[in-house]
């Protein structure tokens, strides 16, 4: 499954690599869905450039900067002409679209998840199976914490903040997790530390 999230993710990022540089040749409705009978979004001018995809044989998917879709009829646009060194300065410093940066952390978040879910004997990835833990130490004690106070006059604004510090009891448990790999059958353990107020 996991698999097939990071193929899902990686055509859809190569889809966004391959998007074309359009310019609307007359007043066009900029629609929600790739049919004339949907809600119009906005209408935009003659001479305005916009980035998309081709959807079918009739429709451009448009992106807008802040992730929302779109649909502009093929016959209301031009593919704008790649411009050359020629036509004006070519721009040193080279623009990733943030769609790729998105993918690429998620796929590197799945690849760790899988990495640390490891068998360590058969190796495989997304592997391990918790069947059991079991608290094999807790200590008591106390850990001096900075709090900020927010002040309140009688309408709800804010009038100020203070700091203080105050003694918090603390619970420190170390855990006996118990592990079978779902691929071979391998079992093992590994100890688990963790804090918590109490």
């Amino acid at each position: 499954m996991m698999r097939n999230m990071i193929a899902i993710l990686f055509i859809f990022c190569s889809i966004s690599v391959f998007s074309e540089n359009l310019i609307v040749i007359k007043d066009a409705n900029l629609r929600s869905e790739p049919n004339t009978e949907s809600t119009i979004i906005r209408i935009t001018k003659s001479g305005e450039e916009l980035k998309g995809t081709s959807y079918d044989e009739n429709w451009y998917e448009i992106t807008n900067s802040d992730g929302a879709k779109y649909y502009i009829h093929k016959s209301l646009v031009n593919i704008a002409e790649s411009k050359t060194a020629n036509d004006e300065e070519v721009k040193d410093d080279f623009e990733i679209p943030p769609i790729i940066i998105i993918t690429i952390v998620v796929i590197l978040l799945i690849m760790m998840y899988g990495f640390r879910r490891r068998c360590p004997k058969c190796k495989k990835w997304f592997a391990r199976r918790i069947t059991n833990t079991q608290t094999i130490d807790r200590k008591q004690y106390y850990k001096t914490v900075v709090r900020e106070d927010i002040h309140k006059n009688s309408k709800g604004e804010e009038i100020g903040r203070t700091k203080r510090n105050e003694q918090v009891h603390m619970i420190k448990d170390t855990d006996r997790v118990y592990c079978e790999c779902k691929k071979c059958g391998y079992q093992w353990t590994y100890l688990s530390i963790s804090e918590r107020e109490g």
